[in-house]
């Protein structure tokens, strides 16, 4: 790991967003049923869609169906940054099994740096952008959750 301690602030940042995203979803989901059950069941079934689609998991997904579904999974966007905060800069790291990165698999004992790591993993956006569509992604779903508030018509249990 990076012993920097500005970057395990940022890995810290990116996992809060990630926690406030997924919370604003759920809001959004409390705000839009009517039985709690129903929020539940649909809350479960979209975030592990999100997290299968985010690329933590599977990698082999067919093609016509990673194209757009990574780019709804907010859990993409900080795994993303947090891989590029990760292997920023010039650290050195140790070959442990060659069977991932390319500097490794001849060489066990050798060292590979993080551009090497990177270079295998593919994040597609900068840190910065990651950080703006989790934000965005954060005030849009509060605010589709304000709408299906102000605009519920039964407002029994409500003062």
């Amino acid at each position: 790991m990076n012993p920097n301690f500005g970057i395990f602030l940022g890995i810290l940042i990116f996992l809060l967003m990630i926690v406030l995203v997924a919370e604003s979803l759920g809001l959004l989901f409390g705000a839009s049923f009517q039985i709690l059950g129903q929020a539940w069941v649909a809350g479960n079934v979209i975030l592990l869609g999100l997290l299968l689609a985010g690329g933590y998991f599977i990698e082999n997904i067919p093609y016509w169906l990673i194209v757009w579904t990574k780019w709804l999974s907010f859990y993409k966007y900080g795994y993303d940054a947090c891989l590029r905060l990760q292997f920023m800069g010039e650290h050195f790291y140790e070959c442990v099994n060659g069977a991932y990165i390319d500097v490794c698999k001849n060489n066990l004992n050798g060292t590979f740096i993080g551009d090497d790591a990177l270079k295998y993993f593919k994040p597609d956006l900068s840190i910065g952008l990651n950080f703006l569509v989790l934000f965005g992604m954060l005030i849009v779903f509060r605010f589709l959750a304000y709408i299906a508030l102000r605009f519920r018509k039964n407002r029994d249990g409500r003062t």
